[in-house]
């Protein structure tokens, strides 16, 4: 199983935590409460969610890709 770290569907900011539980397969709910404590005790957690905001890609199902992609080879044929 090939997985990829990046920001999830069902984002109440950017999708971050979200993402982070898809990928480690826990509740998002969980990861969200993680990171508030962090944040509130140990001061990094802001930090670390600010950067992962950044550093993390969008979402894209496998529909998505398969457009894209349909889009780019027709692009290499002159159909756009």
């Amino acid at each position: 199983m090939n997985k990829k770290l990046m920001k999830g569907r069902d984002s109440l900011i950017s999708g971050v935590c979200s993402g982070l539980a898809d990928y480690f397969d826990q509740d998002p709910t969980l990861v969200r409460i993680i990171f508030v404590v962090f944040s509130l005790f140990a001061g990094g957690g802001l930090l670390i969610y600010l950067i992962c905001i950044v550093v993390m890609p969008e979402f894209k199902s496998e529909e998505m890709i398969a457009r894209e992609e349909r889009v780019r080879v027709a692009k290499r044929k002159g159909k756009l």
